[in-house]
This record gives C-alpha cells, sequence and structure tokens, in this order.
C-alpha cells in the first residue's frame, strides 16, 4: 500500500471542523437560550455572543485551510473550555452539566485543531526541505 492509499478517513482538519459546526448548534439550540434565563447574570450573554461570533468566523477559515486559523481554534478552544468550567462554579450562571459537556468539547477542539496545526507546520517543513 502507498501512502496516498494509507490515508485516515477523518483528519485532525476534518474532526476539529465537524466539532466546531457541532459546537454551534449546541450554542444556538442550548447556550444562547441558556444565557437568557432569569437567574444568568450579565457577563454571560456576551460570552456566549463573542464565542459564538469567534467560532462563526473560523469556520470558513478552517474550510479554506488557514494555518493561522487553527492556531487561533486552539487558543478559542482552550478559553471556551476554561470558561465553560470557570462560569459555574464562580456563581455566574447555574448550568454545570452544560458548562462541563462545553468545557469537554472545547478542549477537544482545541486538541484537534492543535494537532491540525502540527501536521500543517511539519508538511511546511518537508516542503521547504526542513529549513
Amino acid at each position: 500500500m502507498t501512502k496516498q492509499e494509507m490515508r485516515p478517513l477523518l483528519t485532525a482538519k476534518g474532526a476539529a471542523l465537524i466539532l466546531i459546526l457541532l459546537q454551534l448548534l449546541v450554542k444556538f439550540y442550548v447556550e444562547i437560550p441558556k444565557a437568557y434565563e432569569f437567574s444568568v447574570r450579565l457577563p454571560v450573554r456576551e460570552t456566549v455572543w463573542v464565542l459564538t461570533a469567534a467560532w462563526l468566523i473560523l469556520v470558513p477559515l478552517y474550510i479554506a485551510g488557514n494555518k493561522g486559523a487553527f492556531l487561533a481554534g486552539t487558543i478559542l478552544g482552550i478559553l471556551h473550555g476554561v470558561l465553560a468550567l470557570y462560569m459555574p462554579v464562580s456563581g455566574t450562571c447555574d448550568h454545570y452539566v452544560i458548562g462541563s459537556i462545553v468545557s469537554v468539547h472545547g478542549l477537544l477542539i482545541a486538541y484537534l485543531s492543535y494537532k491540525a496545526y502540527r501536521s500543517m507546520s511539519a508538511a511546511a517543513l518537508v516542503d521547504t526541505g526542513g529549513s
């Protein structure tokens, strides 16, 4: 078998993009409505909208294969993972279960985005002869 035939069915790039699209579905159907419940304080709403806008900006950049977008996705995934855990713990909102699910999801996006970024960096080194 050649290397071309042994390519994985789903790469880190594709998996990260799929998880971001799932994240946006969760945002529009769960997180945003929960951010507008009466028990939630104001910073949660702004945080949800800022993160939603950032993910929406990254989707076309991921599709285009922009290397910087994968690095930004790594940072945003870590930020998403930390904030989704911090807000319920700090008392800003009371959504512990969805917060933990979103946190794990964000950290998984960060991992896959970083893996894709590293593979793109390695491919660039191979193309330039390692210098």
